[in-house]
């Protein structure tokens, strides 16, 4: 089970290192903003990010103690829960950033964790879903599932829905973990992937869609698992055929992204593709007003969700960033390097940003006017957003 793990990290660590290296020069609709140009003086912007508190989350010996860390932050009125490649999950209070409770698990949590009613599901690298209670993180109970869980469980009525590197999607129930079904369905152990998997989301008519390592986004029926479409969007041959951005549900399309660089967006009902736009990104898109929001490779994107057009595109003088989030008129970005930028979402234009001591490879998340983030330090850092 060790050599098994290792391998997967190993791959998506390999992935993290093609995804850095690789330089996309997609024709965009509108020339580049650049945010490069001119030095880096941080006291020239008005709206730099302050920092309210920060929270170690500590990492055990081993596995973990590596460059990244995959999590996202998970937000429900007081609280936040996040895990952590080091095989913890935390709850901490949102005012001062203390913590609440803590466990340790199995193996690295790089998927978010998700919340529904009471409870808290999520998954590990040695392939278990736990289900714990919310208040206090005492066990609910814990299914071994046979593959990396690397992505957030879905929860709809009495089932809960897990997603395993191997590229099935897996139901249990809700109230005991005991399996219904799995699909068939299998990804090579050889398909890169950078962040982990895709996380599985709910369409209207009882649908989950998920993105596959193998450059495929498909659509199964929620009550068996059955197959109801499925759309290739990365070419055979391409070095890395990543789908793992969470499909993104928009008035009848669904978006996705994927790394070797295009935004797609298909028709839910049967998967034709209905626009294309280039930009490669392994995060997840944000929307607002109608305007998706993309991150990768050094730039952020705003796109017409309907009709696919890129309306802007700024540069940014890091390799990577995060999955961009949305904070009133404002977007938050993250980046490999220890900074962090807020931009204009309506033109793309610096507001500001600042230096955090570490890089993230997690996704920030937006609550009111506050960001949070889990850095590859290990730090939990709250940053109030001007």
């Amino acid at each position: 089970m060790a050599d098994r793990n290792t391998g997967r990290i190993a791959l998506i660590l390999i992935g993290l290192i093609v995804s850095a290296a690789t330089s996309f020069t997609p024709n965009w609709a509108m020339a580049d903003r650049s945010s490069a140009a001119g030095g880096d003086p941080m006291e020239r912007y008005a709206n730099v990010p302050a920092i309210e508190w920060v929270t170690k989350i500590k990492k055990r010996r081993g596995m973990g103690r590596g460059l990244y860390q995959f999590s996202t932050p998970v937000v429900a009125d007081d609280r936040l829960y996040v895990g952590s490649a080091g095989g913890r999950v935390v709850c901490v209070e949102l005012r001062l950033g203390k913590r609440l409770w803590s466990i340790d698990t199995e193996g690295p949590v790089v998927g978010p964790l998700r919340l529904a009613g009471e409870q808290l599901y999520f998954g590990d690298a040695k392939g278990i879903l736990y289900a714990v209670q919310a208040a206090d993180g005492s066990p609910i109970w814990r299914v071994d599932l046979g593959g990396e869980v690397m992505a957030a469980p879905l929860v709809v009525g009495t089932a809960v829905y897990a997603v395993t590197m191997h590229g099935e999607l897996v139901s249990v129930d809700r109230a005991t973990g005991a399996r219904k079904w799995r699909t068939a369905r299998r990804v090579s152990a050889a398909q890169f992937t950078v962040k982990g998997m895709s996380n599985p989301a709910l369409l209207d008519g009882g649908r989950i869609a998920i993105g596959y390592p193998d450059g495929v986004i498909a659509v199964h029926d929620a009550v068996h698992g059955t197959l109801m479409w499925e759309q290739r969007l990365s070419a055979p041959a391409a070095m890395t055929q990543d789908v793992e951005t969470t499909p993104l549900p928009l008035d009848g399309l669904l978006v996705v992204g994927t790394i070797d660089g295009i935004v797609a967006a298909l028709d839910g009902r049967d998967g034709d593709v209905v626009w294309k736009a280039e930009l490669g990104t392994p995060n997840d898109l944000a929307v607002a007003d109608g305007i998706i929001y993309a991150a990768g490779s050094g730039r952020v994107a705003a796109i017409d969700g309907r009709r696919g057009q890129v309306l802007w595109t700024t540069r940014l003088p890091v390799g990577e960033t995060s999955a961009p989030a949305v904070v009133g008129e404002a977007l938050f970005v993250t980046s490999l390097t220890d900074r962090v930028y807020l931009l204009d979402r309506r033109t793309g234009a610096m507001l500001g940003k600042r230096h955090l001591g570490s890089g993230s490879y997690g996704h920030p998340v937006a609550a009111g006017d506050r960001v949070y983030v889990i850095t590859n330090h290990g730090n939990l850092v709250a940053l109030k957003v001007p």
